[in-house]
């Protein structure tokens, strides 16, 4: 059964808006070495219009990030 997750009431809180920006600082982008910097400070714009896809696939590069952070270097997450 499909359910719907309100990545948009997330994104508009500040601890949340502050856990993306620190998941993805252009040089932990660079590290980890999957997305360019630029294509994800557009996609970062474009959360912006309001556009639930945007959202979904900005709050997907963090998930992946934290697990990474996590699972393969072995670092707490805050």
């Amino acid at each position: 059964m499909p359910f719907y997750v309100p990545v948009e009431r997330y994104l508009e809180q500040p601890r949340f808006r502050e856990l993306v920006g620190d998941a993805l600082t252009e040089r932990a982008l660079r590290e980890r070495g999957i997305f360019r910097p630029e294509a994800v400070a557009r996609l970062r714009s474009s959360v912006a219009s309001g556009e639930f896809l945007y959202s979904k696939q900005l709050l997907s590069i963090v998930i992946l990030e934290l697990w990474f952070r996590a699972m393969v270097d072995r670092r707490g997450v805050r």
